[in-house]
């Protein structure tokens, strides 16, 4: 699983390249937020 993690973030850091800087905020707040929905989920631990 961790492989898969690290291909998805340089696949992330990528994109973001491309991006503008109001882009790149917009998008690190909206993934800030699913990253704390999903550490808040119930029942899924490492």
């Amino acid at each position: 699983m961790d492989l898969d993690i690290e291909v998805e973030r340089s696949e992330v850091i990528e994109w973001l390249k491309g991006l503008k800087d109001e882009s790149i905020i917009q998008i690190l707040m909206e993934l800030k937020k699913e990253y704390e929905d999903k550490e808040n989920e119930p029942g899924d631990e490492k």
